[in-house]
């Protein structure tokens, strides 16, 4: 099935929000390491990831070092060369097709403050029954992130609910979209800092982005440079008409203390409302 108007208008919301918080907060660190040898990714090819993840690929952000390409041997090479088939920013990863086991490969790049995911899993669940690992891992052994490692501070992004309403006259409604974030930090200064960035989004406006101009490919890795989000986002344009943040309070029942003790969260509820035309065909 293509996609429509909700998986659209999801991703984008989702871009935008990795986008204000990298901009607004300087939500990022530069940081150079080695990419490490993992397994269980792509049949036929040979994965090295970083211990860090996610790393940056919005070339908007200023400051931010961009992976355009990675150190083999302290060669500088992109994808095309050398075996480099793709660079996955997602998962903090380097794609060859060819063992590099050998070979030394690393590069300078800048990783998120704060993580971004879409999820369909319910915030009890992330809180509780999801297992996430810090960011740093400096004061250990550097090893390669696997692909389903999470790693906080992150934002856990979900629709709760939607709904049209008539608007004008010609089948135009009103489409109106609940999300909900659950933000998660390892701090009470970054928590708010992060919060307040995404508070201050209300009435806003974005807009959307086709996935076709992301130029993924079927790896969700970039074969060329990263992508440009002022550059891209220029569809329909969708208002926030409100924000509400909501920190979560912890206690002393038997759930919360399967919670990290070292992770604090909140929720923080967007509505966002676009006028369009379902009804044209």
């Amino acid at each position: 099935m293509k996609a429509n108007f909700q998986n659209i208008l999801t991703s984008s919301f989702l871009l935008y929000l990795d986008h204000t918080i990298l901009k607004r907060g300087d939500g990022y660190t530069n940081v150079s390491s080695k990419f490490f040898p993992i397994s269980g990714t792509y049949n036929g090819f040979h994965t090295y990831a970083a211990p860090f993840k996610q790393i940056v690929s919005d070339a908007s952000i200023s400051g931010a070092n961009q992976l355009t390409g990675i150190y083999l041997d302290n060669t500088f090479i992109v994808p095309g060369q050398s075996g480099l088939v793709a660079i996955n920013h997602h998962d903090g990863q380097v794609i060859f097709s060819n063992n590099k086991n050998s070979n030394t490969i690393s590069g300078d790049y800048a990783i998120k403050d704060f993580n971004v995911y879409l999820t369909d899993k319910s915030e009890d669940y992330l809180l509780f029954a999801t297992k996430m690992e810090p960011k740093n891992r400096k004061p250990q052994t550097l090893t390669g992130l696997a692909v389903n490692e999470i790693t906080y501070p992150a934002i856990f992004l979900r629709l709760i609910n939607s709904q049209n309403e008539p608007f004008a006259f010609g089948g135009t409604d009103m489409t109106s979209c609940y999300f909900r974030a659950l933000v998660t930090s390892n701090s009470m200064y970054n928590l708010d800092a992060a919060c307040g960035i995404l508070r201050d989004s209300s009435h806003d406006f974005f807009r959307t982005v086709s996935n076709n101009d992301l130029k993924l490919n079927a790896m969700s890795s970039y074969t060329g440079s990263a992508y440009n989000y002022t550059g891209i986002a220029t569809g329909d344009n969708v208002y926030i008409s409100s924000v509400s943040v909501s920190q979560v309070k912890t206690s002393n029942s038997a759930e919360f203390k399967n919670l990290n003790p070292d992770i604090v969260a909140a929720f923080v509820d967007f509505d966002l409302e676009v006028v369009r035309a379902p009804h044209a065909y």
